[in-house]
């Protein structure tokens, strides 16, 4: 059985981010064929986070979940009596 990671959320707001850029920064001041060879790049990027997200194992999910719970419970402070 494979194992699939997901990408980070960073990496989907960067292709968000870049294809927007690409759209009115690029293809509107600067080249037309720049502009869509970018935003081919970042859309590819986009779908490339979307599946990756999309094909989580339900099982690889929880133990996720599980491990950020126990991280965030060690960095809180504890109460003082």
């Amino acid at each position: 059985m494979e194992k699939n990671v997901p990408l980070s959320g960073g990496f989907m707001v960067i292709s968000i981010v870049g294809f927007f850029v690409s759209l009115f920064m690029v293809y509107n001041k600067i080249s037309h064929s720049w502009g869509i060879a970018l935003m081919l790049v970042f859309a590819i990027m986009f779908m490339a986070s979307v599946v990756s997200i999309s094909n989580l194992e339900l099982d690889t999910l929880l133990k996720l979940e599980h491990l950020g719970r126990e991280n965030s419970n060690k960095t809180k402070p504890k109460k003082r009596r």
